[in-house]
C-alpha cells in the first residue's frame, strides 16, 4: 500500500480541492476531446467526444498528483513502459476513467492473438487509481486500490476478465462484479465527488480555430 497516496485522499484539504476541481476539469476534457463528423442519416453535422478523452482524463489526475505532491514524489513512465501511468512514491500506479458502472479495461488489445496473451499472462503488477464518472450525481467516484487488494481478490475470483474478439476488440476488459469487491475492501480509499456540471461555457478546438480563420485579417 501507498502510504503517500492514502494519505493524500485522507486529507481534508486535498480531497476538497479534488471535490471541487474534478467535474470542471473532467467536462474540459471532453470539450477538447470533441470533434465534428457528418451524421449518415440525417446528413447534419454533429458533435461527439473522441476516444482520446481517456488520455486527457489521465492528464487532469497526473496534473493533480503532481500539484499536490509535487515532482519529487511523482515520475512519468519510460517510453515503452506497460501497466503504468506513473510513479508515486516508487509505488507503479495506472490510472483509469469510466462513466458510470463501465467496464475498465485491463489492457487494449488489437487483435484476438494480443487477447489470447493477456488472458494466459494477465496478473496486477500495479496500484489503482480509479474515477467513476457519475454526471447529475454525488457518491463514491474516485478510488484508490492498492495493488494487494487487486491480487488478493484475483486470486479468488476466477475468469475476472472478459474479451470481446473481432478485428476491433478494444481490449480486455474486468468484470464488474470484481470490481465491485475491489472498490468495497476495507484498504481501498473512496472519495465521493458531486458530479455536477459548470455554467461556463466551453469551446471546443475546432470552434477556436474556426473563428481563428473567420477574423484572420491581413
Amino acid at each position: 500500500m501507498n502510504s503517500v497516496l492514502t494519505n493524500l485522499l485522507t486529507n481534508a484539504t486535498a480531497v476538497e480541492t479534488l471535490r471541487e476541481g474534478l467535474p470542471h476539469a473532467f467536462e474540459m476534457a471532453a470539450v477538447e476531446a470533441s470533434r465534428v463528423i457528418l451524421n449518415k442519416r440525417t446528413r447534419l453535422a454533429q458533435s461527439t467526444t473522441g476516444q482520446e478523452v481517456g488520455v486527457l482524463r489521465e492528464r487532469v489526475i497526473l496534473g493533480y498528483l503532481f500539484s499536490q505532491l509535487g515532482e519529487a514524489n511523482v515520475q512519468l513512465p519510460a517510453p515503452g513502459a506497460s501497466m503504468v501511468d506513473a510513479t508515486v512514491a516508487g509505488h507503479p500506479l495506472e490510472i483509469k476513467t469510466v462513466t458510470g458502472r463501465g467496464l475498465v479495461t485491463a489492457k487494449w488489445t488489437s487483435d484476438n492473438e494480443s487477447v489470447d496473451y493477456v488472458l494466459d499472462d494477465f496478473a496486477f503488477t500495479s496500484d489503482m487509481f480509479l474515477v467513476r464518472i457519475w454526471w447529475d450525481s454525488d457518491q463514491d467516484s474516485v478510488f484508490y486500490i492498492p495493488v494487494e487488494v487487486l491480487s488478493e481478490v484475483a486470486a479468488s475470483f476466477p475468469n475476472y476478465l472478459r474479451s470481446q474478439r473481432g478485428t476491433n476488440n478494444r481490449g480486455v476488459k474486468i468484470e464488474g462484479a470484481f470490481m465491485k469487491q475491489v472498490e468495497g475492501h476495507a484498504s481501498t480509499v473512496k472519495v465521493p465527488i458531486h458530479w455536477q456540471r459548470s455554467d461556463q461555457a466551453l469551446q471546443s478546438p475546432i470552434v477556436r480555430y474556426i473563428r481563428y480563420w473567420t477574423e484572420l485579417r491581413f
